[in-house]
């Protein structure tokens, strides 16, 4: 923070703070909720999808010709697809192990690729329209 005395930033700080309190509770609205649930839901039904029907050998990683060029275990495939992000992991392991050759179609990595970007616009728009980002007029750190 700059400009005042300290006594003066810890008034403009406290000021912020009681007015973000009342701000609504973004991320937790009921359709986030809704939506960061059924996402996990998918996610953990994708998990023992793999788990249920995954073969010993299971390709990991392609090249950019979409056919495999490293292969894992069942195991580490499983430890993959629960610590990366579900959608790139489960999805391309799932759709490769059972597949002739571990190849993964065309286009799964441009889908893939374009969900992820679409919702990260999604997020960006969704605050970029809101006004809880938006800097007020009187902020003296602004000027």
């Amino acid at each position: 923070m700059s400009g005042g005395t300290w006594q003066e930033q810890a008034a403009r700080r406290t000021a912020v703070s009681r007015e973000a309190r009342t701000l609504p509770r973004e991320p937790a609205s009921w359709p986030s909720r809704v939506a960061l649930g059924l996402a996990t839901v998918a996610w953990l039904g994708t998990l023992v999808w793999l788990v249920a029907t995954l073969p010993e050998r299971v390709p990991t990683h392609w090249s950019s010709g979409t056919i495999p060029d490293r292969w894992s275990s069942r195991g580490v495939a499983l430890a993959t697809s629960a610590l990366l992000p579900p959608a790139i992991a489960d999805g391309q392991i799932g759709v490769a192990a059972h597949r002739p050759g571990g190849e993964v179609p065309g286009w799964a990595f441009p889908v893939t690729l374009a969900c992820f970007l679409a919702s990260i616009g999604l997020v960006v728009a969704r605050m970029g329209l809101g006004g809880r980002y938006r800097p007020r007029e009187d902020d003296p750190d602004l000027g």
